[in-house]
């Protein structure tokens, strides 16, 4: 076997492996919801890298929890308008976009 095939072998393993991590982060974190498939995982990882992706979903898996309490302290109070509860409800695509988003920001701020 090529030394480039092996490099190729061994890269395709590691992506593998850092995709199940990154898909039990998402469990951990948006239990409610499918993590991402293997070509998205491998997309991420390809352009950001392990660290990244998980500063991404880190960060959207915190916003989420801040929204959920944001209703939580409004139902204390009072009955929450149509408005307050949509806004603390997200969606698997809004939470990938807001991810990637992080991920888009956290990239930059490491090349500079």
């Amino acid at each position: 076997m090529s030394q480039n095939s092996e490099a190729l072998l061994a890269k395709l393993k590691q992506t593998k492996e850092e995709t199940a991590a990154i898909q039990e982060l998402w469990r951990y974190l948006f239990h409610d919801f499918t993590p991402p498939d293997y070509p998205n995982c491998s997309n991420w990882l390809d352009r950001y890298g392990f660290d990244t992706v998980v500063y991404g979903l880190k960060a959207a898996g915190v916003n989420l929890s801040r929204k959920s309490q944001t209703l939580e302290e409004i139902e204390e109070e009072r009955e929450p308008t149509a408005e307050e509860v949509a806004a603390s409800k997200w969606t698997r695509v809004e939470i990938l976009k807001y991810a990637s988003s992080c991920m888009i920001k956290q990239n930059q701020r490491e090349s500079q």
